[in-house]
C-alpha cells in the first residue's frame, strides 16, 4: 500500500469514526470491557490519551480508576509521559493537544492505551502517520499497548512495515483480543503460543464477546 492508498484509508476510518451512532453507549461498553481486560489489580501506571478527532472518549473509564495514571506529551518531536489526576491542570501541546505541565512527574507506562484509526486482524495500528506511538513503544518494549477503537474501525489487514509495532491487544464495544503475548511470557501458562489469538465467534466483524480468556494476559506483571 503506497501513501495515497494510506491518505485515503486514512479519510475513510475517520469519516466512519466521526460517524459511529449511539457513541455515548459504545463509549461506556469500551470502559466495561477495558476495566474487565485489566483485571482487578491495576498496573502501576496507566497511559490514557486525551480524545480528539472523534476518538473513543474513556473519560467513562478513568473517572472510576484507581490506580496512577498519565498522558502523553511531546517535546523537541519526541513522546513521552507524565503522571495525570483528572483534577490536575493541562495546558496545550505541539499540536493543540491538551497534555500535563511539564511540572508533572515524568513516568514509563506499565499499560499504555493506544487511539488509532484502524486495527487489523493481527493487531497492526494505522495512526495519523506521524510515528510518536510507534516509536515510544519500540523504545519501550516492556510496556503492554491496548488498542483503544470503535468495532467499525476494525480491518481485515493492514501492511506491516520496518517501523510498525504491532499492539499487544484491543478492545471496542463488542469485546476485545489479545493479538501477542506478555513481555513475560512464563507467567501466563495458559497462553502457550506466540503469537496467541483469541478465536473470533462467528460472524464477528466486530471482536465480539472475548473477555473471560483475557484475564490472565495482565495479570502476573502487575505484581
Amino acid at each position: 500500500m503506497n501513501a495515497l492508498d494510506k491518505a485515503a484509508l486514512r479519510a475513510l476510518l475517520f469519516k466512519e469514526r466521526q460517524n459511529v451512532p449511539h457513541r455515548r453507549v459504545k463509549e461506556d461498553q469500551i470502559a466495561q470491557n477495558l476495566t474487565a481486560l485489566l483485571g482487578p489489580s491495576p498496573p502501576p501506571v496507566l497511559g490514557l490519551y486525551h480524545p480528539i478527532y472523534g476518538e473513543v472518549d474513556l473519560s467513562p473509564f478513568w473517572q472510576t480508576w484507581q490506580g496512577a495514571m498519565a498522558l502523553p506529551t511531546i517535546t523537541n518531536h519526541t513522546m513521552m509521559f507524565r503522571l495525570w489526576h483528572p483534577k490536575d491542570p493541562l495546558t496545550r501541546g505541539p499540536f493543540g493537544i491538551p497534555e500535563p505541565l511539564n511540572t508533572a512527574e515524568a513516568v514509563t507506562p506499565h499499560t499504555l492505551l493506544v487511539p488509532c484509526l484502524g486495527v487489523d486482524a493481527a493487531g497492526h495500528r494505522l495512526g495519523y502517520g506521524r510515528g510518536y506511538y510507534d516509536r515510544y513503544l519500540a523504545a519501550h518494549p516492556e510496556t503492554h499497548s491496548i488498542g483503544v477503537i470503535f468495532a467499525v474501525q476494525h480491518i481485515p489487514a493492514l501492511p506491516a512495515e520496518s517501523h510498525d509495532q504491532r499492539l499487544g491487544a484491543v478492545v471496542t464495544e463488542g469485546g476485545v483480543r489479545v493479538f501477542h503475548m506478555s513481555p513475560h511470557p512464563a507467567v501466563c501458562p495458559s497462553l502457550t503460543a506466540t503469537p496467541h489469538h483469541v478465536p473470533y465467534g462467528p460472524p464477528c466483524p466486530c471482536l465480539q464477546g472475548v473477555i473471560e480468556p483475557l484475564s490472565c494476559f495482565f495479570k502476573q506483571p502487575f505484581l
